[in-house]
């Protein structure tokens, strides 16, 4: 865990192999792939090691893994006009530019905030969050439905649309 420590975003696939059990939650803020305490039985190896093979395979699955893993209990806050709100980033259903300003759409609020867009793409980056449009920043686990129209239907109804170029990217 020192080493991962010392070199951040080091892209690679770890298990953690220990006699220390209570060390699991902290290698899983790394995103380890497996943490097998000893004594190692026959299946546990077999096991991480597919799983690692399969990250290795398919690199955005593993990336999606990882940030859920990071984003888990994040706050994140919001700018308005009379401080600043911080609301669980599983909490936040999509982000809307309206003029200079970005209306935040939560599970139980709306407010608009001071940042535009281009402020949240940068503060959600590493987060479960697609530009959809360049006025839709998402949520992918509130999106409830894709349609072949280029629409995508949230969890709350919302019909928010997907720009050309950005489909084939979010439909992936």
């Amino acid at each position: 865990m020192d080493i991962l420590k010392i070199v951040p975003g080091l892209e690679s696939e770890t298990i953690f192999v220990t006699a220390y059990s209570e060390y699991a939650v902290e290698a899983f803020k790394f995103s380890a792939v497996g943490y097998i305490v000893k004594p190692v039985g026959d299946e546990a190896p077999s096991i991480a090691g597919d799983k690692a093979m399969e990250r290795i395979n398919n690199p955005k699955v593993a990336k999606q893994s990882a940030l859920s893993a990071r984003c888990l209990n994040s706050k994140i806050g919001i700018p308005n006009g009379k401080g600043t709100d911080y609301f669980d980033v599983d909490d936040i259903i999509y982000f809307e530019a309206v003029n200079n300003y970005t209306k935040v759409v939560t599970k139980n609020s709306e407010l608009i905030s001071s940042y535009n867009m281009g402020q949240y793409n940068n503060l959600v980056e590493g987060m479960p969050f697609f530009h959809v449009h360049c006025s839709y920043i998402v949520n992918l686990h509130y999106v409830a439905r894709y349609e072949a129209t280029g629409m995508v239907i949230m969890t709350n109804k919302m019909e928010i649309p997907v720009a050309r170029s950005s489909r084939e990217e979010f439909r992936q």
